[in-house]
Formats: C-alpha cells, structure tokens, sequence
C-alpha cells in the first residue's frame, strides 16, 4: 500500500471517530443524535480524505530528498488537522441556525451570509474551548504523517526503471 493510501486512511478513520468524541457533548442533546453521529463520520472523513490527499500529494511533488518528504508529511497532518478540527462545530452551528431561520421563514440572502460567518465561527471556537485536544490532535496528526513518510514504502519505488 503507498504512503498516501495509508496517510488519508488512516488519518480520515481517525479524524472521523475524534469529531465525534469531540462533538459529542453537543451531539447528545439531540433527539436524533444517531444520524447526526453518522452524518457526522460520513461528512469528516470525506472532507478528511480529499483535503489530506491533496496535501500529501502537494509535498510529495515538491521535495525531492527523503528528510523533506518526512516534513511535508508532517505538514500535511498538522494543516489537515487545523482545517478539520473545527468543521463539526461550524456543520452543528449551521444545522441549527437553518432549522432555525427555516422554521420561523425567515432565510434570505442576507440571514443566511450572516449564519455562515457565526457559524464559522463557532467553528473557530473548537481551538478555544478544547485547546487541549486541538492542539493535541494537529501533533497527532504531524506525528502520524511523519511516521508514514518515514516508514512507508517509497511512492516512487515502483516507477522507477532501472537501466
């Protein structure tokens, strides 16, 4: 398996399962806290995994040497995990904001730019109100594309035509 199908994997799985960790004291006051569960999983790790396979793919075609390689697979953890980190809380904001505006008829054009920037937000808020796990899962996320930089086969390998 190539370094980049392991990477956006496992760290898509991984990302999937801490949203819903992290969201779950909001998710549990739902009433329909089990679809929101799995729309939830669903909606991370396909964010998940088109935002890490762009990243891994974007600092595997820059760096040339395997050190580099190592830092940008670090770098596509850490910047997949500070753009993930923050999407269940800006997708619970704006779930109940819409349901809001649509029960009391009042979504336009306006309502609804101004529900997507406080949704953002609320969004932005996961960093203040659970630093600890924030920033613990970006140096996962770091660790875990290094670790697979490092220890993966090389991408290339197989490409190569010896003379």
């Amino acid at each position: 398996m190539s370094p980049r199908r392991l990477f956006v994997g496992s760290i898509s799985i991984l990302a999937g399962f801490a949203a819903n960790i992290t969201a779950w004291p909001i998710l549990s006051q739902q009433a329909d806290w089990l679809s929101d569960v799995i729309k939830l999983f669903v909606l991370i790790v396909l964010a998940t995994a088109f935002l890490s396979a762009c990243l891994w793919t974007a600092g595997a075609r820059i760096t040339k040497s395997p050190r580099e390689r190592r830092l940008a697979g670090a770098l596509a953890g850490a910047l997949t995990a500070i753009i993930i980190v923050p999407l269940p809380f800006f997708g619970w904001a704006m779930k109940q904001g819409l349901i809001g505006l649509l029960a009391e008829s009042q979504l336009s054009l306006t309502t609804g730019f101004n529900l997507f920037t406080s949704s953002i937000w609320h969004g932005l808020l996961a960093f203040v109100q659970f630093t600890k796990a924030s920033l613990g899962a970006i140096g996962l996320s770091a660790g875990l594309g290094y670790a697979i930089s490092r220890y993966g086969a090389d991408e290339t390998a197989g490409s190569r035509q010896t003379p």
